[in-house]
């Protein structure tokens, strides 16, 4: 068998001048394999989602449902942003916040299901019940006062809603926290 300039060109030294599967003859073009072959191992190999580990089936740009519709949302592949909370921490809600299950705690004891968001809760433990003055008004607040009048809400400082660090949250009333 001669070998081309064309054909070295395309196996760049990989040494196999001939088609890999047995029996066939003709100059190797493509991974090894001559045009027929390469076409019918394409036409048979299993058309698999891009990303390392995954399984299913291609669906666009090479990539499965999952992650085709993830690089769309996102613009990366990588985890998705969890919409539960690690086990035993509570669930993040629509609004970005995470609540737990406190039957415990005086925040959680009248409510449905005893849930409350976890930065009223440290909040609570940081400065204790009773009465307390906004951060940025001065204006008296109470942990169970009606809304909109003299309710505490918990303000996040650097507007992160996980953010639930004791230095991160301060006393607020519901117009100064809905207008900064």
């Amino acid at each position: 068998m001669t070998v081309t300039p064309a054909t070295r060109r395309v196996n760049r030294g990989r040494g196999q001048t001939t088609c890999s599967i047995h029996g066939c003859g003709k100059p190797s073009r493509y991974r090894g394999r001559c045009g027929r072959h390469y076409r019918e191992w394409l036409a048979m190999r299993p058309l698999l989602c891009g990303v390392d580990g995954c399984d299913r089936p291609r669906y666009a740009r090479g990539f499965c449902v999952m992650h085709y519709t993830r690089l769309r949302a996102t613009g990366q592949l990588g985890a998705p942003t969890p919409k539960i909370a690690a086990a035993g921490t509570g669930h993040v809600t629509g609004f970005g916040y995470r609540t737990i299950r406190r039957p415990d705690h005086p925040l959680g004891a009248g409510r449905a299901q005893h849930r409350v968001e976890e930065h009223r809760i440290v909040l609570y433990d940081a400065i204790g019940p009773g009465r307390h003055d906004c951060h940025w008004c001065g204006r008296s607040l109470d942990w169970f006062g009606t809304p909109g009048d003299s309710l505490l809400v918990v303000d996040h400082l650097d507007e992160n809603r996980l953010n639930n660090q004791p230095r991160n949250l301060v006393p607020s009333c519901l117009s100064c926290n809905t207008g900064r």
